[in-house]
């Protein structure tokens, strides 16, 4: 049940080089904002500063994520990555309401700040970088099923659209048109705000159990049932695990199988469920007779099974490989 050390050190690495990216533009914003005295640059230096205590929380959710299970997480511990994710999410809201009550202001007639020429440029240097990484940390973060990049992502993406108004606002003023700031802050702030919700849903699912989509669990009840020996099944449990798929499974199988058969069986179904589905990385699963369970003295008894549960986990595919 371990996690491929690929995409574990992958992700650490990304989550670093956010934490770099996000210090080395705050100093920037600060320093030209002191000699400019812009108060654009500072909101914007206010932002990074927010930008890089989620990177922090993405770090931290990754590095722990990373661990192997133990004895206090036998499952291990990728749920840390949507718990960073659900803080980083809380982040993002703060700076949509910060959008938004900026917004509003300028609409009632609060003065604008004059940008000078050197601190429109640090605003699309800011502009160019926060595209880089975001587009980087989002190929990462569906790459390795990663909540925690995926939601620093989202504010780099922020950023992006934010610096974006910036820069609209300015051009809108200087074509007499005062009002395109704030109406563009407004876009921004409503559009951040839906991603972030789809997120939020989506983190949440992780943190509650909740089932793969219709069309993953369709394929692990394919795989199931591609079997001839299998002649029916219920109760198929699926739950994500971060980007893993933990399920148990009841199997009804031809009574006349011998237990070596169905143990067999199992390890066959094992690669044909990861085959499916390679996401799973542990399968409970319980065979039993089909129809009603035999009685002692059936004659097929002595050769064949009553039931036989069979649990099979990454370590059963480490082996194996």
């Amino acid at each position: 049940m371990t996690m491929d050390p690929g995409h574990a050190t992958e992700k650490r690495r990304t989550a670093s080089l956010s934490i770099v990216v996000n210090v080395l533009l705050l100093a920037v914003k600060v320093v030209v904002g002191v000699l400019t005295g812009s108060v654009a640059l500072w909101a914007s230096a206010a932002d990074s500063l927010l930008d890089l205590s989620a990177s922090t929380f993405a770090y931290v959710g990754v590095r722990i994520g990373s661990r192997p299970p133990d004895d206090t997480h036998a499952y291990g511990h990728e749920k840390f990555e949507s718990l960073s994710s659900l803080v980083q999410l809380g982040l993002l809201f703060v700076t949509v309401g910060v959008i938004a009550a900026e917004a509003w202001d300028r609409l009632r007639g609060e003065p604008s700040v004059e940008t000078p020429a050197y601190g429109i440029a640090v605003i699309m240097l800011a502009l160019a970088v926060d595209l880089w990484i975001s587009r980087r940390l989002r190929r990462v973060a569906e790459r390795t099923g990663s909540q925690a990049l995926l939601a620093d992502a989202l504010h780099f993406s922020t950023d992006v659209w934010s610096n974006v108004a910036v820069l609209v606002g300015l051009a809108a003023a200087a074509a007499g048109f005062p009002l395109g700031d704030p109406i563009a802050a407004f876009v921004v702030a409503f559009l951040v705000a839906v991603t972030a919700i789809e997120l939020l849903r989506d983190t949440a699912g992780v943190l509650t159990d909740a089932a793969p989509d219709p069309e993953t669990v369709r394929r692990l009840e394919e795989a199931i049932t591609s079997f001839p020996a299998v002649e029916d099944h219920h109760t198929l449990r699926a739950r994500l695990v971060g980007s893993r798929i933990f399920l148990d499974v009841c199997v009804e199988l031809d009574p006349a199988l011998t237990f070596q058969r169905a143990h067999d069986l199992s390890h066959e179904m094992q690669e044909r469920l990861r085959t499916a589905v390679p996401e799973v990385a542990d399968a409970v699963i319980h065979f039993e007779p089909a129809g009603h369970p035999p009685s002692q003295d059936d004659a097929h008894h002595a050769h064949g099974f009553d039931a036989l549960s069979i649990r099979l986990t990454d370590a059963d595919r480490d082996e194996q490989g």
